[in-house]
Protein backbone atom coordinates (compact mmCIF):
# COMPACT_ATOMS: atom_id res chain seq x y z
CA UNK A 1 0.00 0.00 0.00
CA UNK A 2 0.93 3.98 -0.45
CA UNK A 3 0.59 6.44 1.94
CA UNK A 4 -0.04 9.86 -0.35
CA UNK A 5 -0.01 13.26 1.13
CA UNK A 6 -1.90 16.08 -1.11
CA UNK A 7 -1.37 19.49 0.11
CA UNK A 8 -4.50 21.71 -1.47
CA UNK A 9 -4.13 21.79 -5.32
CA UNK A 10 -0.82 20.59 -6.07
CA UNK A 11 2.60 19.34 -4.92
CA UNK A 12 4.39 23.02 -4.92
CA UNK A 13 2.69 26.07 -2.61
CA UNK A 14 1.82 28.65 -4.92
CA UNK A 15 -0.59 31.95 -4.31
CA UNK A 16 -3.46 31.22 -5.83
CA UNK A 17 -7.28 30.30 -5.54
CA UNK A 18 -6.45 26.94 -3.97
CA UNK A 19 -8.31 27.10 -0.71
CA UNK A 20 -10.69 29.53 1.20
CA UNK A 21 -13.10 30.80 3.48
CA UNK A 22 -17.00 32.84 2.98
CA UNK A 23 -18.29 34.75 5.63
CA UNK A 24 -22.03 35.52 5.45
CA UNK A 25 -23.79 37.99 7.90
CA UNK A 26 -26.68 39.77 8.77
CA UNK A 27 -28.24 41.19 11.85
CA UNK A 28 -30.92 38.55 11.40
CA UNK A 29 -29.18 34.69 12.32
CA UNK A 30 -31.64 33.26 9.96
CA UNK A 31 -30.42 35.39 7.13
CA UNK A 32 -26.49 34.38 8.01
CA UNK A 33 -27.19 30.80 8.02
CA UNK A 34 -28.90 30.87 4.60
CA UNK A 35 -26.70 33.96 3.56
CA UNK A 36 -26.93 37.36 3.49
CA UNK A 37 -24.16 39.85 2.80
CA UNK A 38 -21.54 37.30 1.86
CA UNK A 39 -17.57 37.86 1.40
CA UNK A 40 -15.28 34.90 -0.16
CA UNK A 41 -11.72 35.38 0.14
CA UNK A 42 -8.80 32.89 -1.26
CA UNK A 43 -6.04 34.49 1.04
CA UNK A 44 -7.91 34.57 4.31
CA UNK A 45 -7.29 32.03 7.48
CA UNK A 46 -10.32 29.00 6.74
CA UNK A 47 -12.43 30.07 9.20
CA UNK A 48 -15.17 27.54 10.71
CA UNK A 49 -18.35 28.17 12.38
CA UNK A 50 -20.23 30.89 13.48
CA UNK A 51 -20.07 34.37 16.12
CA UNK A 52 -22.33 37.12 17.46
CA UNK A 53 -21.03 40.69 17.37
CA UNK A 54 -24.15 42.80 18.83
CA UNK A 55 -26.13 43.21 16.34
CA UNK A 56 -24.40 41.74 13.39
CA UNK A 57 -24.47 37.55 12.67
CA UNK A 58 -21.53 35.65 10.92
CA UNK A 59 -21.07 32.31 9.42
CA UNK A 60 -18.23 31.00 7.97
CA UNK A 61 -17.75 28.17 5.73
CA UNK A 62 -14.07 27.06 4.62
CA UNK A 63 -13.15 24.88 0.87
CA UNK A 64 -10.26 22.98 0.51
CA UNK A 65 -9.41 21.37 -2.70
CA UNK A 66 -6.70 18.61 -3.42
CA UNK A 67 -5.20 17.35 -6.74
CA UNK A 68 -5.44 13.24 -5.83
CA UNK A 69 -5.45 12.70 -9.66
CA UNK A 70 -2.23 10.34 -9.14
CA UNK A 71 -3.96 8.09 -7.29
CA UNK A 72 -5.59 6.61 -10.42
CA UNK A 73 -6.82 2.80 -10.90
CA UNK A 74 -6.14 2.39 -6.74
CA UNK A 75 -8.20 1.18 -4.10
CA UNK A 76 -8.01 3.31 -1.70
CA UNK A 77 -8.34 2.00 1.89
CA UNK A 78 -7.95 5.37 3.92
CA UNK A 79 -8.11 9.01 3.67
CA UNK A 80 -7.70 11.86 6.86
CA UNK A 81 -8.15 15.79 6.26
CA UNK A 82 -6.15 17.77 8.36
CA UNK A 83 -5.94 21.44 9.18
CA UNK A 84 -3.70 23.12 10.89
CA UNK A 85 -5.29 24.83 13.80
CA UNK A 86 -4.31 29.14 14.62
CA UNK A 87 -7.65 30.05 16.52
CA UNK A 88 -10.24 28.83 18.93
CA UNK A 89 -13.08 31.10 19.13
CA UNK A 90 -14.27 30.84 23.04
CA UNK A 91 -17.18 28.90 22.54
CA UNK A 92 -18.95 27.04 22.84
CA UNK A 93 -16.83 24.44 20.86
CA UNK A 94 -18.56 23.32 17.73
CA UNK A 95 -17.94 20.51 15.44
CA UNK A 96 -15.80 20.37 12.12
CA UNK A 97 -17.68 18.46 9.17
CA UNK A 98 -16.00 17.84 5.99
CA UNK A 99 -18.22 17.70 3.03
CA UNK A 100 -18.10 17.04 -0.80
CA UNK A 101 -18.78 20.08 -2.77
CA UNK A 102 -17.44 21.37 -6.10
CA UNK A 103 -16.66 24.69 -5.45
CA UNK A 104 -14.72 24.95 -8.85
CA UNK A 105 -11.09 26.80 -10.24
CA UNK A 106 -11.87 29.78 -8.28
CA UNK A 107 -13.76 30.46 -5.17
CA UNK A 108 -16.64 33.31 -5.73
CA UNK A 109 -19.67 34.24 -3.35
CA UNK A 110 -21.89 32.44 -5.35
CA UNK A 111 -20.12 28.74 -3.84
CA UNK A 112 -21.70 29.15 -0.43
CA UNK A 113 -23.94 26.83 0.83
CA UNK A 114 -27.03 27.79 2.93
CA UNK A 115 -27.18 25.92 6.40
CA UNK A 116 -30.27 24.21 5.04
CA UNK A 117 -28.57 22.89 2.31
CA UNK A 118 -25.37 21.36 3.87
CA UNK A 119 -26.95 18.01 5.29
CA UNK A 120 -27.54 17.05 1.51
CA UNK A 121 -24.11 17.60 0.83
CA UNK A 122 -21.85 14.16 1.72
CA UNK A 123 -20.47 14.09 4.78
CA UNK A 124 -16.88 12.91 4.15
CA UNK A 125 -15.74 13.20 8.26
CA UNK A 126 -16.32 15.08 11.37
CA UNK A 127 -13.49 17.44 14.13
CA UNK A 128 -15.48 16.62 17.33
CA UNK A 129 -12.04 16.43 19.14
CA UNK A 130 -9.90 19.26 21.64
CA UNK A 131 -8.97 21.70 18.88
CA UNK A 132 -5.60 22.13 18.87
CA UNK A 133 -3.90 26.20 17.79
CA UNK A 134 -0.14 24.65 17.94
CA UNK A 135 -0.75 21.59 15.38
CA UNK A 136 -3.13 19.76 12.69
CA UNK A 137 -5.90 18.55 13.62
CA UNK A 138 -7.33 15.58 12.24
CA UNK A 139 -10.80 14.47 11.25
CA UNK A 140 -12.27 11.20 11.71
CA UNK A 141 -13.27 9.72 8.80
CA UNK A 142 -16.68 8.51 7.24
CA UNK A 143 -16.75 5.32 4.91
CA UNK A 144 -18.25 7.80 2.18
CA UNK A 145 -14.83 9.54 2.27
CA UNK A 146 -13.17 6.53 0.30
CA UNK A 147 -16.12 6.79 -3.03
CA UNK A 148 -16.02 10.71 -2.67
CA UNK A 149 -12.07 11.22 -4.08
CA UNK A 150 -11.29 11.70 -7.13
CA UNK A 151 -8.80 9.22 -8.31
CA UNK A 152 -8.20 11.28 -11.67
CA UNK A 153 -9.11 14.57 -10.85
CA UNK A 154 -10.05 17.43 -8.02
CA UNK A 155 -11.25 16.39 -4.67
CA UNK A 156 -13.43 19.39 -3.47
CA UNK A 157 -14.16 20.07 -0.28
CA UNK A 158 -16.51 22.45 2.26
CA UNK A 159 -15.77 22.61 6.04
CA UNK A 160 -18.48 23.65 8.05
CA UNK A 161 -19.79 23.86 10.85
CA UNK A 162 -22.46 21.31 13.06
CA UNK A 163 -23.97 24.09 14.82
CA UNK A 164 -24.29 26.31 11.46
CA UNK A 165 -25.47 23.15 9.46
CA UNK A 166 -28.22 22.78 12.76
CA UNK A 167 -29.35 26.63 11.95
CA UNK A 168 -28.08 26.79 16.03
CA UNK A 169 -28.00 31.05 16.58
CA UNK A 170 -24.81 31.86 17.79
CA UNK A 171 -24.45 33.29 21.32
CA UNK A 172 -20.63 33.56 21.17
CA UNK A 173 -17.51 33.33 18.95
CA UNK A 174 -18.39 29.59 18.36
CA UNK A 175 -15.13 28.94 15.45
CA UNK A 176 -12.24 27.96 14.56
CA UNK A 177 -9.54 29.24 12.57
CA UNK A 178 -7.40 27.33 10.46
CA UNK A 179 -4.54 28.00 8.16
CA UNK A 180 -4.72 28.15 4.82
CA UNK A 181 -2.53 27.30 1.78
CA UNK A 182 -0.98 30.75 1.24
CA UNK A 183 1.35 30.29 4.24
CA UNK A 184 5.09 29.47 3.40
CA UNK A 185 6.04 26.19 2.71
CA UNK A 186 3.44 23.21 3.43
CA UNK A 187 4.29 22.78 7.20
CA UNK A 188 1.09 24.22 8.31
CA UNK A 189 -0.90 23.72 4.92
CA UNK A 190 -3.99 22.04 4.99
CA UNK A 191 -3.37 17.92 3.72
CA UNK A 192 -5.33 14.94 2.61
CA UNK A 193 -3.43 12.06 3.23
CA UNK A 194 -4.69 8.73 1.19
CA UNK A 195 -3.54 5.26 1.44
CA UNK A 196 -4.15 3.52 -1.80
CA UNK A 197 -3.06 0.17 -3.88
CA UNK A 198 -3.80 -2.59 -5.62
CA UNK A 199 -5.85 -4.22 -3.18
CA UNK A 200 -9.13 -5.43 -3.45
CA UNK A 201 -11.99 -2.63 -2.61
CA UNK A 202 -13.52 -4.94 0.05
CA UNK A 203 -10.10 -3.95 2.04
CA UNK A 204 -10.66 -0.40 1.59
CA UNK A 205 -14.70 -1.38 2.92
CA UNK A 206 -13.27 -2.73 6.26
CA UNK A 207 -10.69 -0.21 7.16
CA UNK A 208 -13.62 2.35 7.63
CA UNK A 209 -15.51 -0.15 10.23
Amino acid sequence: MTVSTFYQDGPVDPIDANDGRIKSTDNTYSVAAAGGTLSSSATATLNVGQDFNDPTYECFEAFVKFDTSAIGTDSISAAVLSLYGLTNGSGPDPDMEARSHDWGATLTDADWVAAADLSGKTRLGVFDGTFSTVAYNDFTSDAAFLTEINKTGITYIIVNSDRHRAQTTSVNNEYYFCQESENAGETQDPKLVVTHGSGSPWYAYAQMQ
